[in-house]
């Protein structure tokens, strides 16, 4: 069966892998196709897609963006975005400035908790100009802080936690149409993620099914068969596309693997042809 992994990151944003070394990294797997989705930059999809060029490969432009409902952080994932289109760049920029303020706000949090940091310190321990959580976990792991970056989120970084600032996101309808205006379509990321009651996830699907989005990932690393079968179920009811990933970031994810998270997890080419289907119908919003 070609399988395909469309929820990865490089180095970009918070991967340890380059988009180059990303899709060789793929290649050496035999998946049919991936889709770049850094956190809110789409800067490494031009060299990925130079990249593919020589090869089998085929190479989904892609992106994350960090997304708020009802006052929780969830994640949208857009696919077949245009990475040049200017608006889209200019718009990024102002989210990736957002996260910069959030950045330094967390520093000023760890200070108050006596942990010392520079900007320049989190900087040194990423090759990114997007600087995530998982660099503050890098960075307190470097300081002998915590031993892992699991560590780090369950004692800093998770949301609750002391060091946690609450960024200002856009809404999930401005995702959408950040994605959508790009000429894109937008995915719901990773639903059992976000620890919502069961109510609360029916109606997170239900409202971006209504918004206009075209899928949601079924297949993800950490959803167990259970839960799996019951995204599909909602899916199916709320009229929304099949996805799935990895959500790879190479070492910054230990034993998490592209294509096959986990070890079981295994995403058909038929779920792209689908989503491409969709995404060539322009499926935008309105």
């Amino acid at each position: 069966m070609r399988t395909v992994d469309l929820h990865t990151h490089s180095t970009v944003s918070d991967g340890t892998y380059s988009p180059a070394g990303l899709v060789n990294y793929a290649v050496q797997k035999e998946l049919s196709a991936i889709a770049l989705t850094d956190h809110e930059t789409s800067e490494g999809v031009t060299e990925a897609l130079e990249a593919a060029k020589e090869t089998s490969l085929e190479l989904v432009p892609g992106i994350e963006i960090s997304s708020d409902f009802n006052g929780k952080e969830v994640h949208v994932v857009g696919l077949y975005v245009n990475n040049t289109d200017k608006n889209y760049i200019s718009t990024l920029d102002s989210l990736r400035k957002e996260r910069e303020n959030r950045n330094h706000l967390m520093i000023e949090k760890f200070s108050s908790l006596g942990i010392s940091m520079t900007y320049e310190e989190l900087e040194s321990v990423s090759d990114s100009k997007i600087l995530t959580r998982s660099h503050f976990a890098k960075l307190l792991m470097k300081k002998g802080i915590v031993r892992s970056i699991s560590e780090a989120f369950d004692r800093f970084l998770a949301d609750g936690k002391p060091a946690y600032i609450k960024r200002n996101l856009p809404s999930c309808e401005e995702s959408l149409r950040i994605i959508s205006d790009a000429g894109g379509i937008a995915i719901l990321a990773h639903p059992y993620t976000y620890k919502l009651s069961s109510d609360n996830l029916t109606k997170l699907i239900s409202h971006v099914s209504s918004i206009g989005f075209t899928g949601i990932e079924c297949y993800y690393p950490t959803h167990t068969p259970s839960q799996t079968r019951h995204i599909l179920d909602l899916a199916e009811k709320y009229s929304l596309l099949p996805s799935g990933g990895s959500d790879f970031h190479g070492s910054n994810k230990p034993n998490l693997d592209l294509g096959s998270g986990y070890g079981e997890l295994s995403v058909s080419y038929d779920i792209l042809e689908k989503l491409k289907g969709s995404a060539k119908n322009g499926k935008r919003f309105n």
